[in-house]
């Protein structure tokens, strides 16, 4: 599947799938938890504080979409799944709401 796919896939997992939302929302404050303490002292620190909340956060989406590329290795049309069998599987699991963004 194309990396446009497969990170669209994250999104809506990040915003519709209980599991994979619980870990986005760990990752947020895990990433505002390192931020250096006294920010309230200088606006650069503000700034180095913001960017290594980017950082952090665009590392964990990485990883996610890494690991949703692996999991659609699986529909890759072998042995009968394919991308009618995923669309399937992700209509059994997410929400009304997040099956119209499939």
């Amino acid at each position: 599947y194309p990396v446009k796919f497969t990170a669209y896939l994250a999104r809506v997992l990040v915003n519709f799938e209980p599991a994979s939302k619980r870990w986005w929302s760990r990752q947020a404050l895990e990433a505002r938890t390192n931020m250096p303490a006294s920010l309230e002292d200088a606006a650069f620190l503000l700034r180095i504080g913001t960017e290594r909340q980017e950082a952090f956060l665009s590392a964990s989406f990485d990883s996610l979409v890494a690991s949703v590329e692996l999991g659609l290795e699986g529909y890759d049309g072998s042995g009968g799944r394919d991308a009618r069998a995923l669309c399937e599987a992700l209509s059994a699991q997410l929400p009304r709401a997040a099956r119209r963004q499939l």
